[in-house]
């Protein structure tokens, strides 16, 4: 037993139990110890007799249990286990002695159990031989072959703690991503329509470059309740916020929307449980069709409109055909499964779903102000933008044989 430890724990125990100390005073129990009490500029004032000296009021026991080192501590462990007593004894004893927190009692449990096996070394024990570090080389190996292993296989592969995985993971530059949503699963035929659509249209724009012929458009459900629950900081016992639990079948509307380079032309919103069938496609095309005459566009007086849409029936069937064969618009090749090669899609629809978050509409009316007000927002710009990036969309399409693209 070290001798300050010693004195300090006698002396606060005391023979039958914690020492009593006057509330008004403070005894020194160091004296002649290596435990500094903190007035070394008056060392007379602490004698070897009880004595009150306000100069001490420094020491505390907080303080006599940080200038405990863990093998002094042990040491108690290891005289109060020889003294026969328990571990929840032994706890307490150490804690009224030199402050709570002092000693664990599942710490004192682990110490007495090695204490019974006759080990009564105060050391720490060597490791179990896990090496603190990997080579992160074969690290990255392991996880460039298997991206959807977890940290805990690969601990346990190279035989090291999980910690020291996840900390040589972000050394090497790896972050846990889910899986993007895509559209649809496509078949091997798919993705060679979308590569040969997407090489043919590069090459027509580069021999004779058409973008600003074209028209598009899409449809899309507006929702009366954009809002979404999302994460709050907060302290630890504060209760979060409540958020009402959506509604399976929301009340929505739709619209349909008609955009070139050269800015909006025609958009429309369905009625309540009216649907888009090619009767009401059909009346849609005239619509934009009568607007676009009255608005000076290169594509109206050059070679004629080309549209640009997906794949839907209402778009395909014969009547729709036949309706723009004779207003002379040319449809543009679109390949089935393919929203990422939409302008409405992708540019369009990714910044209107951006105004709406958070949005909370009442009736109709509502959801239908707030996209007019979305776009008196945008500029001749915007549309321009959005056109524009199907150039490196084919691109991207064709970098990737077909496959969908980030």
């Amino acid at each position: 037993m070290l001798p300050a430890a010693w004195k300090t724990y006698r002396w606060a125990r005391g023979p039958r139990g914690p020492r009593r100390r006057p509330s008004s005073s403070l005894y020194c129990p160091l004296e002649k110890s290596n435990i500094s009490c903190g007035n070394e500029k008056e060392p007379s004032m602490c004698g070897s007799a009880p004595s009150v000296f306000p100069s001490c009021k420094r020491l505390t026991l907080e303080t006599m249990k940080m200038r405990l080192d863990k093998k002094q501590i042990r040491a108690i462990f290891l005289f109060e286990f020889k003294m026969g007593r328990k571990a929840a004894e032994t706890t307490r004893n150490i804690n009224n002695a030199f402050g709570p927190g002092t000693a664990n009692e599942r710490t004192v449990q682990w110490w007495f159990k090695k204490f019974c096996k006759g080990d009564e070394s105060l050391e720490d024990e060597e490791r179990s031989g896990r090496p603190s570090e990997v080579d992160n080389d074969h690290l990255r190996a392991i996880i460039e072959a298997d991206p959807l292993t977890t940290t805990r296989e690969v601990a346990e592969e190279l035989n090291v703690n999980h910690s020291t995985v996840v900390r040589h993971l972000k050394q090497i530059g790896k972050v846990k991503k889910l899986d993007k949503w895509v559209p649809h699963e496509l078949t091997e035929n798919q993705k060679n329509r979308r590569f040969e659509v997407s090489s043919s249209l590069i090459l027509r724009n580069n021999n004779e470059p058409f973008l600003d012929r074209i028209v598009t458009c899409d449809e899309k459900w507006i929702l009366y309740d954009n809002r979404r629950r999302s994460a709050q900081w907060l302290d630890q016992e504060e209760a979060p916020k409540h958020f009402p639990k959506p509604i399976l079948h929301q009340k929505k509307v739709m619209v349909t929307i008609w955009w070139s380079a050269a800015g909006l032309i025609h958009y429309s919103f369905l009625n309540p449980g009216e649907t888009i069938t090619s009767e009401k496609y059909a009346q849609e095309i005239d619509e934009m069709h009568q607007k676009l005459q009255c608005l000076p566009l290169a594509l109206v007086n050059r070679k004629g409109p080309i549209l640009l849409h997906d794949n839907a029936r209402p778009h395909i069937i014969q009547p729709t055909l036949q309706k723009l064969n004779e207003l002379g618009y040319e449809v543009l090749p679109h390949p089935p499964y393919s929203p990422d090669l939409l302008p409405t899609n992708y540019h369009i629809f990714k910044h209107l779903n951006n105004f709406l978050q958070g949005k909370r509409f009442h009736n109709q009316q509502d959801a239908e102000n707030a996209f007019q007000e979305f776009i008196k927002s945008r500029s001749r710009d915007f549309y321009t933008t959005g056109i524009n990036q199907l150039i490196s969309r084919w691109q991207k399409c064709v970098d990737c044989n077909g496959s969908y693209f980030d």
